[in-house]
């Protein structure tokens, strides 16, 4: 998933940039000629971009597929100990409202939709990649994005994919989504004193949300080659597979080939060939991500001004610093 620094991944949390898209400006200049812009999407390129141009004027309109804004951040500020992801996203929305842009949510965007726009910003993204795979399609198979946003219902799950994006997954099905109970259990693991008032007054930064939180001994995260978690910043990797461990999680790397899907079992060939049933009721895809650029072809046709930006230029290296860095050189340009 999102990169934070090039040459390394950091699962669904890409690095933030160093000023929210809801820092302090200026206000915009009324007497400035406004242009019909549009971002599609609103994870944080789109969404900065959109406050840019906001902030400098432009009639701003922002579409969104998903039913609440955000992106990959998110997706990144329901993983147990990175809800901070949320602050940039809430800033960003309250400074669109305030000044008067239009948001869409809850339907993608067409190329109808965008035609009527002086310039386009594509920050569509990405979507996790689709495996070929016998059984894929079976109704016990989710993508990460589907897990995340929708949970995942009760009993064993293995995962596919043991990079960050695994590693995140892994942490949102076996800790809490409530931070005080988090702060008991980490004191208690390291042997922390720490006072019951003090845990009691803990803010919470999200919302405290119901969901299946299940023991680790019934979660397996499953990779081909390479370290678990690779790519994890080298001061967090440890800390995210450590209390994976801690959990009970079961992590089995050098996997030949996954076989197959079926009903409560993934089946693959182990490191030594053999043939093996790793139990499942459900079967979470984290296979990597794929580019949403299908809108580049009908706004060519159409003759309409656009520049592809982030994961939807380059699914590769999704990195929330580059994408937002190529979201504002864009529309600086297309909208100055």
């Amino acid at each position: 998933m999102p990169r934070p620094v090039r040459g390394r991944r950091t699962g669904v949390v890409p690095r933030q940039p160093t000023r929210s898209p809801g820092a302090a400006v200026p206000p915009s200049d009324p007497a400035r000629s406004r242009s019909a812009w549009t971002s599609w999407a609103g994870g944080p390129a789109g969404l900065a971009a959109a406050v840019d141009a906001a902030r400098r004027g432009h009639d701003v309109r922002l579409w969104e597929a998903s039913d609440v804004l955000g992106g990959q951040f998110g997706l990144a500020a329901v993983i147990p100990g990175k809800e901070d992801y949320a602050g940039p996203v809430q800033a960003a929305r309250a400074e669109l409202a305030e000044r008067g842009a239009t948001v869409h949510l809850g339907r993608a965007a067409t190329v109808d939709d965008l035609t009527g726009s002086d310039a386009v910003v594509l920050a569509s993204g990405v979507v996790p990649r689709e495996v070929a795979l016998p059984g894929a399609d079976l109704p016990h198979v989710l993508t990460y994005e589907q897990a995340l946003r929708e949970g995942v219902p009760e009993g064993s799950v293995a995962v596919i994919g043991g990079g960050g994006i695994g590693v995140d997954t892994a942490a949102f099905l076996t800790e809490s989504p409530d931070e005080a109970v988090r702060a008991v259990e980490f004191a208690a693991r390291w042997d922390v004193p720490v006072s019951t008032e003090l845990v009691g007054d803990l803010p919470q930064r999200q919302p405290t949300v119901h969901r299946t939180v299940r023991p680790g001994h019934l979660v397996t995260v499953l990779r081909r080659n390479g370290k678990f978690g690779q790519g994890v910043g080298l001061t967090s990797r440890w800390v995210a597979l450590g209390r994976l461990r801690d959990a009970g999680v079961r992590m089995l790397g050098d996997v030949q080939e996954y076989l197959r899907i079926e009903p409560g079992a993934l089946w693959i060939r182990d490191g030594s060939g053999t043939e093996v049933a790793v139990p499942a009721d459900v079967v979470v895809l984290c296979a990597g991500q794929e580019a949403r650029d299908d809108l580049v072809a009908g706004l060519r046709s159409a003759d309409v001004p656009f520049a592809v930006v982030g994961g939807a230029r380059d699914a590769r290296a999704v990195d929330a610093v580059r994408a937002t860095s190529e979201a504002l050189e864009a529309v600086r340009a297309l909208a100055p």
